[in-house]
Formats: structure tokens, sequence, C-alpha cells
């Protein structure tokens, strides 16, 4: 195991945070409005997508 110095560490948080926050934006701006139901779509499966869909960084669907 490498050994951090506490400012390495204290970038590596403000990175993640950063990161985090990037990401809330991205979804609420980029989010999907609708489920494509071309050839493949199978409504058994909408539960499955909803939760992808719904899915964090920190929360895989």
């Amino acid at each position: 195991m490498t050994n951090i110095t506490p400012e390495q560490e204290r970038l590596l948080i403000e990175i993640n945070d950063d990161f985090e926050e990037h990401h809330a934006v991205v979804n609420r701006t980029l989010r999907i409005k609708s489920m494509p139901t071309g050839p493949g779509f199978r409504l058994r499966d909408l539960d499955k997508y909803q939760a992808y869909l719904d899915s964090t960084p920190t929360r895989p669907g």
C-alpha cells in the first residue's frame, strides 16, 4: 500500500466531491425522458431499465 500525504488525501476527496456534483448535474440535464420501445424492448424488463436510469455512481441500479 502506498502512503499518501494529508494534502494528497485532501485533493482526492475534493476531486471525488467535484465528480459527484458533476454527475448530479449531468443526470439532471441529460436525463432520458422516455424509454425507447424499438426492436428488442421487453415490457417485462421495464423495472430493470428504471432502476438503471435511477442509479448513481455510488448506488448501482
